[in-house]
């Protein structure tokens, strides 16, 4: 009997990741680099901003001062919450009914802060037993070290979780911790390899933990 259910954040809570390539798109013009929606999906997507842009430097040939596009890049990001990020799938309405049933976590590379940021603008703070962002671990996903930590603080074995993700990376996170796993894949990450989810789901109104 599962007893926690651990969230991915982006493209799972949160439909940003249209967002975060837009905000990609926009600060790699002002150094000459005009990347493409494939680009962002090959390279970007769960590879993190150093790996994306260095793919993207040697690609268009340009040299890019990472630690300063990464902090251009997250202010514009953070800026754009308020005005352009949506829930995705009605999570609201899946919380709710979770709600006091399941511990509920959150697993993400995305730092805590911002995570906490976005909750609050969605008032979901109060569904989540614990929240394990990016910044808090060494090792991020594919390694499953923010998974571990996340049952750790919910103080749940592994085997009693489930894990929702949406990219490649973060279902090999999950399944190397020990957990059984849901894929959702979306737009941006449909084409990843998700073979050794238990589940694969098209949206979050299909998740039914009890019949899982």
């Amino acid at each position: 009997m599962f007893k926690a259910i651990i969230f991915d954040f982006d493209g799972i809570i949160v439909d940003s990741e249209p967002l975060h390539f837009k905000t990609h798109r926009l600060v790699l013009e002002k150094h000459g680099i005009f990347i493409s929606e494939e680009d962002y999906k090959k390279y970007g997507v769960s590879h993190g901003s150093d790996s994306f842009y260095s793919e993207m430097a040697k690609k268009y040939n340009k040299k890019i001062n990472f630690q300063e596009t990464k902090k251009e890049r997250r202010k514009l990001f953070v800026d754009s919450i308020d005005s352009e990020l949506k829930l995705r799938d009605d999570f609201d309405v899946l919380i709710e009914s979770l709600h006091g049933k399941y511990k509920i976590g959150i697993a993400s590379a995305t730092k805590t802060g911002i995570i906490k940021q976005i909750l609050e603008k969605f008032n979901l703070t109060k569904y989540f037993d614990e929240i394990v962002g990016g910044d808090e671990i060494k090792k991020n996903k594919p390694f499953p070290d923010i998974y571990l930590e996340a049952a750790r603080r919910l103080d749940i074995p592994v085997e009693e979780c489930i894990a929702i993700e949406d990219s490649e990376s973060g279902l090999t996170a999950a399944k190397a911790a020990g957990m059984k796993c849901i894929a959702v894949p979306n737009d941006f990450t449909v084409h990843q390899d998700f073979s050794k989810a238990d589940k694969i789901i098209d949206s979050l109104k299909d998740f039914d933990p009890v019949n899982f």
